[in-house]
């Protein structure tokens, strides 16, 4: 039987009215995590932003990790150890409970870069005209930094990095984004839905690519070090070549890269982006800017009339 528990006075829920919207709600799903699962704990603890909200969803752990995860109640909003139906399902009932305008889910094991993360994220604030542009415009449905791995002696280096890039079918052949350093819309969730539980390994690969192939949801990178990626339960499994999330990889990019309407799509965007970066470089060269307008803007509303009546 699970055991719940409400909003408490902790430091990221003191104050705050159990009915309103928080800034941020961080899920973390976990099952016998006993050795790890203090470092998440600490680094969610650490955080000096204090408009989150903390919601631990535990898998009725039969090890210490509940004994770990006592000491830090107080600063959990929501709090339930009970049987569930793998990492997804769990995911799944975190959603169903948060309150936040953004969702991150940091699962047992993983950690937050730093005490400063959230703030830097959502209270930066410069008068420094120089710096001003750095601060995110958080109006995507997606925004999305860099993850660290820890070394565990499987990755060759520790930093996986992002950057700024068209997120596309060829894009999600070879990468997802990690929901790690990912804050979602929780709007999104409602607009699209939740994870799909058939999936045991690539739940969230999935829902990265229907979110922005499939419904077109925006995106914004930060050049931030959200999280840091606790890589030692995939280093076997990701040699390991009778591995389900493989099988479970191939399947989930075929059902939209084999969609004709999202590869119609995409192809398009492609092309968009690729002209748009040919007219930068133009600009620098010998076109006269009134030109290179008019071509853009021809090429743009074009693009547009074609992305519409690819769905």
């Amino acid at each position: 039987m699970g055991t719940e528990r409400p909003v408490s006075q902790g430091a990221s829920a003191a104050g705050a009215d159990p009915g309103s919207e928080v800034k941020v709600s961080i899920i973390t799903v976990c099952r016998n995590e006993e050795r790890l699962i203090e470092e998440t704990c600490r680094s969610v603890a650490a955080q000096v932003f204090d408009d989150f909200e903390w919601l631990v969803i535990d898998g009725a752990s039969t090890d210490g990790t509940l004994e770990v995860l006592e000491r830090y109640r107080g600063h959990m909003s929501f709090f339930v150890s009970e049987p569930d139906g793998g990492h997804y399902e769990a995911m799944n009932k975190g959603l169903k409970q948060a309150r936040g305008e953004y969702l991150l889910f940091l699962n047992g094991g993983d950690s937050l870069a730093d005490p400063l993360v959230l703030a830097r994220l959502f209270r930066y604030e410069t008068d420094n005209r120089l710096l001003a542009p750095l601060k995110p415009s958080l109006k995507a449905d997606i925004v999305f930094g860099e993850q660290v791995a820890r070394e565990t002696g499987f990755m060759p280096w520790p930093v996986m990095p992002l950057g700024r890039r068209r997120l596309g079918l060829l894009y999600f052949k070879m990468h997802s984004l990690p929901h790690q350093a990912a804050f979602i819309r929780r709007s999104l969730f409602e607009k699209i839905g939740p994870y799909e539980t058939c999936y045991t390994a690539m739940g969230d690969y999935e829902w990265f690519m229907r979110a922005i192939l499939r419904w077109r949801a925006t995106y914004e990178y930060v050049p931030l070090v959200i999280a840091v990626y606790n890589y030692e339960s995939a280093n076997v499994r990701a040699v390991d070549p009778h591995y389900q999330g493989h099988a479970e990889r191939r399947r989930a990019y075929r059902k939209y890269a084999l969609n004709p309407y999202i590869w119609a799509a995409d192809s398009i965007n492609a092309l968009r982006a690729g002209l748009m970066s040919g007219l930068m470089l133009a600009s620098r060269l010998v076109l006269p800017p009134a030109l290179l307008r008019r071509l853009w803007l021809k090429w743009n509303r074009l693009a547009v009339r074609l992305l519409r009546s690819s769905y």
